[in-house]
């Protein structure tokens, strides 16, 4: 009855019913029913005879095999993500791949005849002895192991369609086999310090929990290739030459243009000469040389820097603040009825915006007495005023006033500094200026340094400017080389539908959604609600404490809509406690420190990619981090820029398909909250690898990355912060059982 295998064909029905009932059984069938007899059955009549005659053994081997099936299917999708694991049970159950319960009778028989080859006659016994050692049958009734060689070499019985399904998981077991054997490592080689090995293997154990040996998702992806040399300090979209070329002038050629960016994707390599950068206040004082392009030949930077001990030091003296720092500061305090300058505070000024800022020694000056400053200065090629700030550990920005609106809401700023900032504001019909005054707050000032020896002309024509707006001159005393305006609450009545410009139109231009508008010539209002002066804010730090009665505008962590850092406060001490490299425990330069301290010690420059109503800034403050965050708020997201800058902290808008309008290395420290899948389900997504490739050009080497968001993901995430060459680690989120975060250190390479 039973053919040859050596024939390559596939296995009759005899020898599915001796996989069933089992050698010595078959021999007892043998003995109650004759040969012909047998041979007079059709497959399913004999395996209905076998069941009736040994029912207890065919449910034991049926049994046995699909527990043996099961021990298969779970080793092999043990460590597999959770995503995966589904597919394969799903395959599995699709295509017969493992055993599955079943009625014995008709059905599991015709299935074994479908598949079977008809019976032959002329072979003694109802069941051949030459089949007694093949432990093969029916796909219904195989094991794992036995159906994929069974398949493998019976091609008659194999569907294209199932074949890809088995083809895939070929691939997937054989990644696993070199994975475990670490020819191909998605994860870095793992070297425990002596000392403080069991630390370490709890940590790398819980990453491997938690992520799974599989955690990327496929095979280590290829890593992003460095970009070209000369490309160091390479801003997207500020390309002089083509912006040149393309016919832009009168200063729009050192504007931005990302319509004419030609997205090529690499990494962006330090300096030859780079180091890491100083702690926070050391590196305020001092930055190494050769972590940008300063031309210390140059005019302007000739009376910027000393150089000692191989940094570039500051001086105390400012060429562009005409005087020392300090006694500068309290000329401007006195004419503002202040004492010194220690006392902006006590008149409520918080966030100053200098334009121009040269160096940042007045920022410097005034972060120490909890004054925020944020430079906002052009682009420049080399040695740029922005890069400096940043550099120094000072929020800076590049943008201009020659063409569009700068990415803040209206009357966000309470003070607006401008000392030989390059800018002629009052050029255009006064557009920048106007522009300057949609940025001031009610009751804030403007403080105009001329320059020194000037002719008088500057003066003349700002005043001719600034008498059509709703200012009053607090120092008008020219020969102080100071002018201080303030901007009047009365503007704000009917008395501005008599001043020229006209105002603004309202409806049609919204003052707080600036991103992308052209500088205006009318004045723009600010929404009734945010019309508050700054002498009726509260104080500072009482001002952070604002009541958000929108639960739909406070962005991430909506839970909390008052009193809200009390859960980001636990948040950020989890963040902290992650942010040092015992994390990835073959960190080159921390092996055997126990107690490493954190790389909080260097983190200074934060930025929130996602920042919802600054929750995340607000709670670094209220547990003493010397850090300031640029609250990013996407314009994929509610528009919560506002509320921030009610609060007293700062940011921007931004499209995040887009380059920041930063210098690169700029940032310590990148957060987001609920960025990946929000950008994901956007109608035109720009994908995570554009994503990730811009916060590699603006993070600094050995910076930190913390990502909050669902398990899909961050897994998603990981397999491309992988390509960035980031060091990545995946962990749980206490309270939270669908959400995780990927804590990514970028490594310090060179091209």
């Amino acid at each position: 009855m039973a053919s040859s295998v050596a024939d390559g064909s596939c296995l009759n029905d005899d020898r599915v019913i001796l996989l069933r009932v089992g050698e010595r059984a078959a021999r007892e069938l043998n003995d109650k029913m004759s040969k012909a007899q047998y041979r007079g059955l059709s497959t399913p009549e004999r395996l209905r005879v076998v069941e009736d005659a040994f029912p207890t053994k065919a449910r034991e081997s049926e049994e046995s095999e699909r527990a043996r099936s099961r021990s298969v299917s779970d080793q092999l999708t043990a460590f597999f993500p959770h995503s995966v694991r589904l597919w394969v049970r799903q395959v599995g159950q699709d295509y017969s791949l493992f055993s599955s319960p079943r009625k014995p009778g008709i059905k599991s028989s015709e299935n074994g005849s479908r598949l079977g080859k008809s019976v032959e006659s002329g072979v003694a016994g109802p069941l051949s002895n030459s089949t007694a050692g093949v432990s093969l049958g029916s796909p219904r009734d195989q094991s794992f192991g036995s159906k994929f060689f069974s398949i493998l070499s019976c091609g008659k019985i194999t569907s294209t369609s199932s074949f890809l399904p088995l083809f895939l998981l070929c691939v997937i077991g054989a990644f696993v086999l070199i994975t475990v054997t670490g020819n191909t490592r998605p994860y870095p080689k793992v070297v425990f310090p002596p000392h403080n090995s069991r630390r370490a293997q709890l940590l790398v154990w819980n990453d491997l929990y938690h992520g799974g040996i599989l955690g990327l998702g496929s095979l280590k992806p290829k890593e992003v290739s460095p970009c070209p040399a000369g490309m160091e300090d390479f801003v997207p979209c500020y390309n002089v030459t083509a912006n040149t070329e393309a016919g832009f002038v009168d200063g729009l050629q050192f504007e931005r243009h990302c319509e004419l960016y030609d997205r090529k994707q690499c990494l962006i390599p330090p300096p030859k000469d780079y180091k890491i950068q100083l702690k926070w206040p050391d590196g305020r004082d001092g930055i190494w040389p050769g972590n940008l392009q300063v031309d210390m030949k140059a005019k302007e930077n000739k009376n910027r820097f000393l150089v000692q001990e191989n940094r570039l030091m500051f001086p105390t003296s400012d060429p562009r603040l005409m005087d020392e720092v300090e006694r500068y500061a309290d000329r401007v305090a006195s004419r503002l009825d202040l004492e010194s300058y220690t006392e902006f505070k006590k008149a409520k000024i918080r966030i100053v915006m200098d334009i121009g800022c040269g160096s940042s020694s007045l920022g410097a000056l005034l972060w120490s007495h909890e004054v925020a400053t944020v430079c906002v200065a052009p682009y420049e090629q080399h040695g740029g005023q922005v890069q400096l700030a940043l550099e120094r550990g000072l929020p800076a920005i590049i943008g201009s006033f020659v063409s569009a609106q700068l990415p803040y809401p209206s009357s966000a700023f309470d003070l607006i500094h401008c000392a030989n900032c390059g800018i002629k504001l009052y050029t255009k019909g006064g557009k920048p200026i106007m522009e300057v005054d949609r940025l001031l707050r009610p009751g804030g000032y403007f403080v105009w340094a001329k320059p020194s020896g000037g002719n008088g002309k500057p003066w003349e024509k700002m005043q001719n400017v600034t008498a059509r707006l709703c200012w009053d001159i607090v120092s008008p005393s020219e020969n102080e080389q100071i002018v201080i305006w303030k901007k009047k609450l009365s503007c704000f009545g009917s008395v501005i539908q008599t001043v020229t410009p006209n105002v603004c139109e309202q409806g049609r231009y919204e003052p707080d959604s600036p991103w992308h508008q052209p500088l205006r010539s009318c004045i723009t209002l600010s929404p009734p609600a945010r019309r508050v002066s700054v002498q009726k804010q509260p104080a500072w730090p009482s001002r952070m404490q604002i009541r958000v009665t929108d639960p739909s505008k406070t962005g991430p962590g909506r839970d909390e809509v008052t009193g809200e850092p009390r859960t980001w406060r636990a948040a950020v001490a989890e963040y902290w406690s992650l942010l040092t490299p015992i994390i990835f425990s073959d960190h080159p330069k921390r092996l055997g420190d126990e107690d490493v301290q954190p790389a909080a010690s260097i983190v200074r420059n934060v930025m929130d990619l996602n920042a919802g109503i600054g929750a995340f800034n607000a709670a670094l403050l209220q547990t003493g981090k010397s850090a300031w965050v640029m609250n990013v708020i996407p314009t994929s997201a509610s528009n919560t820029l506002p509320s921030i800058f009610d609060r007293g902290l700062f940011g921007v808008n931004h499209d995040w398909c887009e380059p920041f309008p930063t210098y690169p290395r700029t940032f310590d420290l990148l957060h987001a909250a609920e960025l990946l899948s929000q950008e994901l389900k956007r109608p035109r997504s720009c994908g995570l690898s554009n994503l990730f490739s811009e916060m590699d050009r603006i993070l600094r080497p050995e910076g930190w990355v913390i990502l909050r968001d669902g398990l899909e993901s961050i897994e998603d995430a990981r397999l491309v912060a992988t390509q960035m060459r980031w060091e990545s680690r995946m962990v749980e989120v206490p309270g939270d059982s669908e959400q995780r975060l990927l804590v990514c250190q970028k490594t310090f390479w060179r091209a």
